[in-house]
């Protein structure tokens, strides 16, 4: 990952790209530097690599949110791999055959996840944490099924 740049940073860099532009100050968000979130598109969970892989992301970025695309395999198919993960609560949509597959999971301890919709093809949730704006993660796996997909 690449690190992360300072608000005043951001704003030196935009003010060089529009000189034009009056602003103070820039749009205030709360700083996501606290807040960590890995998605990944990974085009299957089964195989070893994966596992260790993951592994190795969460040890090094130790995000509190893991969204986890196009898995191509049921979560319970997975055992207690994720049971020794630092997430203690998951909303999870199987893929339809090999195909598609969203997980969503997260860490009880440091931010709330409230599911409001959830189809085969998305999980939308609210986003909840101490001292932050509460805002909305949308997951989607749009299906290479075009008929499918027009129900998105």
């Amino acid at each position: 990952m690449a690190s992360m740049r300072s608000v005043t940073q951001d704003h030196r860099r935009i003010r060089s790209v529009l000189p034009g532009l009056a602003f103070e100050p820039l749009l205030n968000y709360p700083s996501m530097d606290s807040m960590k979130i890995l998605i990944w598109n990974c085009h299957g969970a089964r195989n070893n690599t994966f596992k260790r892989n993951l592994r190795e992301l969460l040890r090094t970025h130790k995000p509190e949110i893991l969204v986890l695309m196009e898995t191509k395999v049921t979560f319970s198919s997975l055992g207690n791999f994720f049971n020794n993960l630092c997430f203690s609560a998951s909303i999870v949509v199987d893929p339809i055959g090999r195909m598609g597959g969203i997980w969503l999971l997260w860490d009880t301890a440091h931010v709330n996840v409230q599911t409001s919709s959830v189809s085969n093809q998305y999980i939308h949730a609210t986003i909840h944490k101490e001292d932050y704006e509460e805002w909305v993660l949308s997951a989607v796996y749009a299906s290479p099924n075009p008929a499918t997909r027009e129900i998105l």
